[in-house]
């Protein structure tokens, strides 16, 4: 009953928050309300969802929001930039580290959620790695003290808050062949500006298929004419590196989620479903598709989760050091695997 109150008490504010209130638009102040993001904000305004850190960076509103771009309070004040000119793109103004004065050497690390089981905090300890990086912080000399901070927009976490120190490390990313940047799409090719850690873990990507599909997959050349399936957002870069090029060597599907990928699948649009082995499992288990679904053994690729520190950080090369010493006494100690084992073993038990 308790709780039955409290959420008519939330509706009821969000109700009297959108009484009255204007469509944001650009070049004007405009009054946070209930269900508001900046994202939400930016798309309303500026027909681009993406252009939430034109608003965050302009004027006082970095630091009306404060530290976490994801969280606004209802009632800030917000100044909205002008509309960029046809052609002319949106120059975020720099953003202001709103923070208090840290601690002499404290670290500010910044991660994610839904990312079961590596990152989330509705999992045991924030997931898997963010229990690793905690164990490995407070393992590393020199650390008095730290926080991981979570900004549940991946997008955001390279740029502007990594890239522009806000935080000071990040985690958990990919780590893209930056020897041969020619091979980047953009957004990959940004991840060459960072310093990654040892791995936090590697793991596993292996191609999803119907279960009465039974072609022999002995070299990645045996993938070429097949149609694959990976949602949008997610990298690419490992198929590139396979010689598996999206438009060249294979057809590469890229629907809005995993269980479109799953659903075209079974569907026969598609060949394969390429994802990790996590994820696939996650998604095989929620829409039943254990009996049609199956994960190949052949041709699995392995790839290495890490921290970043951008390259421009004034202690990059030392909170590197520092991190990785840590991580490398926590799996001295045994201590690392402990971590890992636990939570594969809830991962398991909840897709058994």
């Amino acid at each position: 009953m308790k709780r039955l109150g409290y959420l008519i008490l939330l509706c009821a504010f969000a109700a009297i928050g959108k009484t009255g209130e204007a469509a944001p638009t650009c070049s004007q102040t405009y009054t946070v309300v209930a269900g508001d993001s900046l994202s939400k904000i930016a798309k309303s305004a500026y027909s681009d969802a993406n252009l939430w850190p034109y608003i965050y960076g302009y004027s006082s509103n970095a630091t009306a929001v404060g530290g976490d771009p994801s969280l606004i309070s209802i009632g800030i004040t917000l100044n909205l930039p002008p509309c960029p000119q046809p052609g002319q793109a949106a120059v975020t103004a720099p953003v202001v580290n709103d923070r208090q004065p840290r601690a002499a050497n404290a670290i500010e690390a910044l991660t994610a959620g839904d990312y079961a089981p590596f990152t989330d905090q509705n999992w045991q300890n924030g997931g898997m790695l963010t229990d690793i990086v905690h164990a490995a912080l407070g393992q590393a000399t020199g650390t008095p003290s730290y926080s991981i901070d979570w900004v549940n927009d991946w997008s955001a976490h390279i740029d502007p808050l990594l890239r522009r120190h806000k935080y000071d490390m990040g985690f958990p990313w990919f780590k893209p062949n930056c020897d041969e940047p020619e091979t980047l799409p953009e957004e990959d090719l940004k991840r060459c500006e960072f310093y990654f850690s040892e791995p936090l873990f590697d793991m596993l990507i292996v191609l999803f298929k119907r279960s009465d599909d039974t072609r022999q997959l002995a070299s990645d050349r045996d993938l070429h004419g097949t149609r694959l399936c990976r949602p949008a957002g997610y990298f690419t870069f490992d198929l590139t590196e396979r010689g598996l090029t999206p438009g060249e060597t294979i057809e590469l599907e890229q629907p809005k989620t995993v269980g479109d990928c799953f659903h075209k699948l079974v569907d026969g649009d598609v060949d394969f479903v390429a994802l990790n082995q996590f994820t696939g499992q996650s998604a095989i288990r929620e829409f039943g598709y254990g009996d049609v679904v199956t994960a190949s053994e052949q041709l699995a690729d392995t790839l290495g989760l890490h921290l970043i520190i951008h390259r421009g950080h004034p202690n990059a090369t030392a909170l590197l050091r520092q991190f990785d010493a840590g991580l490398s006494a926590l799996r001295r100690s045994g201590r690392y695997d402990e971590i890992v084992g636990r939570h594969l073993a809830i991962f398991h038990g909840q897709n058994s």
